[in-house]
């Protein structure tokens, strides 16, 4: 009696197998991304606490706010995570044009401070979808979030 043994894998096991292994690596690397996204997001929230803090700072000494960020010194990033710079507006040397806003009413009232998020695009309505993504200082530094958690 004469058997022979086959080794190797027929071609439909080998499809198989790669399908499997490329839906587990899609998982993992789908799973990273958000972690990594999550992480931006708590960075940035961080962030626009020390600048909200170097901001009261600054107007402790100088009795009023700075007309922009780089005012307060190296020691504050103005940088997000997403490299794009941290948006500042003072209502007292701009006044209220641009005002951050959910559905019409305004979310600050002395400043607004926030980052345009990850797509780098906003828009004054923190309801609009251009802006959902953004994270924002409001209810005058109450809150610092996601502007889609507001």
């Amino acid at each position: 009696m004469n058997l022979r043994f086959q080794h190797g894998f027929t071609l439909a096991e080998t499809l198989m197998a790669t399908a499997l292994l490329a839906v587990g690596a899609d998982a993992i690397v789908g799973g990273m991304s958000a972690q990594l996204e999550r992480t931006r997001t708590e960075r940035a929230q961080h962030e626009i606490g020390q600048l909200q803090s170097a901001i009261e700072a600054y107007r402790t000494r100088h009795h009023e706010l700075p007309g922009s960020l780089t005012d307060l010194g190296s020691a504050v990033p103005l940088d997000d995570p997403w490299g794009h710079s941290y948006e500042y507006v003072s209502f007292d040397a701009g006044g209220t044009v641009g005002q951050r806003n959910y559905n019409g009413l305004p979310v600050n009232s002395e400043y607004d401070l926030y980052s345009l998020g990850p797509d780098g695009h906003t828009d004054a309505d923190l309801w609009s979808e251009a802006a959902r993504d953004d994270i924002v200082r409001a209810r005058d530094g109450g809150s610092i979030g996601l502007a889609a958690d507001f």
